[in-house]
């Protein structure tokens, strides 16, 4: 009985395996697409660095709406789930003369444990239930470690 479980759990696990390769395929190809059409859009005549100084220009002269604008799109961006690296970047690079670098830093820092915060409550009470009935009564591994997890959560940790 162990050794089917666990020949289960392999499949489970290749089968994962497999999905997250399409996954990246399709999210390459998705970024492919986004950029081939962004440059249509902008066209062949106009250079990224006159878009970007206009961009940046633009962003200079909101003031402190774009700030708070910013730290918006970071929770925001936390919560979802996406990469916050490129924007925490360009809000030092933006913001880092007018504010300063340790009040850009602090600002960005706060806006992101906000959102970790906000991830975690939404998760222990608004998801717990979905993920449970979707995910870990479906799957022998993840029913495993769940109850791995609530025998031994120090061992599992």
């Amino acid at each position: 009985r162990l050794c089917s479980s666990s020949f289960r759990s392999l499949l489970v696990a290749a089968r994962l395996r497999d999905a997250m390769k399409v996954g990246a395929a399709v999210g390459v190809a998705t970024l492919i697409v986004a950029a081939c059409a962004a440059y249509s859009l902008a066209g062949s005549t106009v250079s990224v660095k006159e878009l970007l100084e206009k961009a940046i220009g633009y962003i200079e002269a909101q003031g402190d709406n774009a700030m708070l604008a910013y730290l918006g799109l970071t929770l925001i961006g936390v919560v979802a789930l996406v990469p916050t690296t490129p924007m925490e970047f360009a809000g030092g690079f933006l913001f880092s003369q007018r504010y300063g670098l340790w009040t850009t830093w602090a600002l960005t820092s706060a806006s992101k444990l906000v959102a970790n915060v906000i991830s975690v409550w939404l998760a222990r009470h608004i998801f717990r239930d979905i993920v449970r009935k979707t995910f870990v009564e479906r799957w022998d591994l993840l029913r495993l470690v769940s109850n791995a997890v609530r025998e031994e959560p120090f061992k599992m940790a």
